[in-house]
C-alpha cells in the first residue's frame, strides 16, 4: 500500500500475509509489514511453513529451523528437516532420524524418542517405525493407534493404505482390518490423491474395490 525504496538490496520475497524477506549480499533478513528488519542479515533462505502464520522455515549452513514473525527463535537450525503441518502436526528430523512433532506454534507435542523413523500425518494418523524396523501409526497425541506390527507401511489416503504383513502384501482400513487380504508378494501403486494398487494381478481404485484384472507387472 505504500512504496519503500529499501537500499543496496538485490530482491524481496513475501513469506506470510505480514512477513517477508529482504535479501542483501545472498543473505536474507525478515523483514516485518511496516518494512522493518526483525532479523538480521543471516540466513541462506526464509519460507513459510504451510499451516502456520506464526512461524516461518529459517536455512542456514544447511540446517533448518524456525523462528517468528518477530524473528524470535522457536527452533534453532539444527535440524535437517523440518515439514509442512497436515493435520496440525509438522515433523522435525535430525540426519535420517526423526526427533518430533510439533504444534502450529512450534512448541513439542510428540517427541520420538522411541521411533526411529516417522512419515507426515495423513488423515488423523502417522506411520512410526520402531527400533526393530516394525512399522504402526500413531494419532495426532502420539497414542498408538495401530500397533507395530508390520514390517512395511504407508500413510492412509481414503481411508486405507498398504501395509506388508508376515512377508505379505495387503490393503488395510484405519481399524487395522484387512479390506484385501495379505496374500501378495509384491505391489505396485500409483497416483497421490486417488491411488491406484496392484495387487495379485488385481486393480484397485482409492477404496479398494476392484477395478479390474491386470497383467501389470507389481513392484515392492
Amino acid at each position: 500500500k505504500k512504496l519503500v525504496k529499501i537500499p543496496d538490496i538485490q530482491s524481496v520475497t513475501a513469506v506470510t500475509k505480514t512477513s517477508g524477506f529482504v535479501e542483501k549480499d545472498d543473505k536474507k533478513a525478515l523483514w516485518n509489514e511496516e518494512c522493518k528488519a526483525v532479523t538480521p542479515y543471516m540466513y541462506d533462505w526464509i519460507s513459510a511453513v504451510e499451516g502456520s502464520e506464526k512461524i516461518i522455515r529459517i536455512v542456514t549452513n544447511n540446517k533448518y529451523g524456525l523462528i517468528d514473525t518477530k524473528g524470535h527463535t522457536v527452533l534453532p537450525a539444527n535440524y535437517s528437516a523440518i515439514s509442512d503441518f497436515t493435520n496440525g502436526r509438522a515433523l522435525v528430523k535430525k540426519g535420517w532420524d526423526a526427533v518430533m512433532f510439533i504444534d502450529e506454534t512450534g512448541k513439542q507435542v510428540i517427541p520420538l524418542t522411541q521411533y526411529s523413523q516417522a512419515d507426515e500425518f495423513s488423515e488423523g494418523l502417522a506411520v512410526v517405525v520402531n527400533k526393530n524396523n516394525k512399522y504402526g501409526f500413531i494419532d495426532v497425541n502420539g497414542n498408538t493407534v495401530l500397533p507395530l506390527i508390520y514390517e512395511d507401511a504407508r500413510s492412509f489416503s481414503h481411508g486405507i493404505t498398504i501395509v506388508k504383513y508376515e512377508g505379505m502384501f495387503g490393503l488395510i482400513d484405519k481399524k487395522g482390518h484387512f479390506i484385501v487380504p495379505a496374500e501378495s508378494s509384491a505391489y505396485s501403486m500409483s497416483g497421490s490423491d486417488k491411488r491406484i494398487y496392484y495387487l495379485n494381478g488385481l486393480k484397485y481404485d482409492e477404496y479398494g474395490n476392484v477395478v479390474e484384472k491386470t497383467h501389470e507387472i507389481e513392484e515392492e
